[in-house]
């Protein structure tokens, strides 16, 4: 799918916006639980996110701007100069049995008219980079998309936390949910630091929860225990 803001062009590798819309928020809600679904294994995935869906009797996107045309109230984005690309309802289908049916559209975030198709997928093609512990029981995991392919990370462990550093690629997601979502977590972000990003970690005083980070792809997966046992 692709939307443009002013000045820029919006597709699948731009941050997910939640907007106070319940409609749109419950789906970025989901496609996080997917994907942590997926990075922990219990299931594959493929996320398809279609831009406005038009097709034979479609109220939004073909009766109402034909009666906006018969009665000259038609209005076009830009004075005429904006863009907009729906897509067919025929055309969606296609591209749904298509992604299905591919085993290297796993993990694969994208519209039916992304420039690149929709049959390349990126997570699991090479072992992960990895830091921390070798498993993780009652794991809560979070994956943070990046901007491009990981080819190495450098983990720390630090008193009251971690943090790991990614060489030559940004973060173009947040990692403030991983602090909302875990009691033992005080805090979390990822900084943008130049040609590098850098995802920090910190457990609450006391707390020693089991980590794990791990690089697939252009993804960045962080698995943390949810309860931590006493040590």
């Amino acid at each position: 799918s692709r939307r443009v803001l002013p000045g820029r062009e919006l597709d699948e590798r731009w941050p997910l916006m939640p907007t106070g819309n319940p409609y749109t928020d419950t789906k970025i809600t989901a496609e996080h639980l997917v994907l942590a679904a997926h990075a922990a294994g219990r299931q594959a995935c493929t996320i398809i996110r279609p831009a406005d869906v038009y097709g034979p009797g479609c109220r939004p996107w073909v009766l109402e701007p034909l009666e906006a045309i018969r009665s000259g109230r038609m209005l076009l984005p830009a004075r005429g100069r904006g863009l907009f690309t729906p897509i067919h309802i025929d055309d969606l289908l296609d591209g749904v049995v298509v992604a299905a049916a591919r085993p290297a559209a796993a993990a694969d975030r994208r519209g039916p008219d992304h420039p690149e198709g929709a049959t390349r997928g990126e997570g699991g093609a090479t072992d992960p980079l990895t830091f921390g512990a070798a498993s993780v029981p009652s794991a809560r995991w979070f994956v943070l998309q990046m901007t491009g392919p990981v080819r190495r990370i450098e983990g720390e462990a630090v008193s009251d936390g971690f943090r790991v550093t990614i060489p030559g690629v940004r973060s173009r997601t947040p990692a403030a949910p991983i602090a909302a979502a875990l009691d033992a977590v005080a805090g979390s972000g990822v900084f943008n630091r130049g040609d590098h990003s850098e995802l920090v970690v910190r457990f609450d005083k006391g707390a020693t929860p089991r980590y794990r980070v791990e690089a697939r792809g252009s993804t960045l997966r962080v698995a943390i225990e949810q309860t931590p046992a006493a040590r």
